[in-house]
C-alpha cells in the first residue's frame, strides 16, 4: 500500500500507511522522524475508533482547536494532536512500545496541513 506523508521537512516527518483490515479492526503503520531519530509503530483499531477519529479531526479542522488521540489497542503507542495558536499543532506521542526492546518518545510541532491529509487517509482506510 502507498504510504501517506502527512508532514515532511528538514528534520520532521511524520507519515502513515494503511496494512490490512480484519474483523472490524483496521492496521496501519505510523513513521515518525525527528532529527536524527526514528521510529515505527503499527497501530490496530476498531472502525468506530477510526470513524471518531475522523470526527475529531474534522472539528479541529473547522474550529481550529481541540484535540485529538490515537491509540493503539494492542500497546501503549499513541499519537495526540492539539491544535495550537496560528495553525500550529503539537503531534506527541510513542511510537513502538515502552515494553518492546525499542520505542521512541516524540513531540513535533507540525501545521494545520496535517489535518485534511490525516482525515483522507483515515477516510481511505474505511474503503479497504
Amino acid at each position: 500500500m502507498v504510504e501517506i506523508t502527512l508532514f515532511d521537512s528538514d528534520s520532521i516527518r511524520l507519515s502513515i500507511q494503511y496494512l490490512y483490515s480484519i474483523a472490524g479492526y483496521i492496521t496501519y503503520r505510523v513513521t515518525v522522524k525527528s532529527g536524527d531519530f526514528s521510529g515505527t509503530s503499527s497501530f490496530c483499531q476498531p472502525v468506530e475508533e477510526i470513524n471518531r477519529q475522523i470526527d475529531d479531526l474534522r472539528l479541529m479542522e473547522n474550529e481550529l482547536s481541540g484535540t485529538c488521540r490515537i491509540n493503539d489497542i494492542e500497546s501503549d503507542a499513541f499519537i495526540v494532536f492539539d491544535l495550537l495558536d496560528l495553525g500550529h499543532i503539537s503531534a506527541a506521542g510513542l511510537v513502538g512500545s515502552s515494553f518492546e526492546a525499542h520505542s521512541m518518545r516524540f513531540a513535533l510541532l507540525v501545521d494545520q496541513t496535517v489535518l485534511p491529509i490525516l482525515i483522507h487517509a483515515f477516510t481511505s482506510f474505511l474503503d479497504y
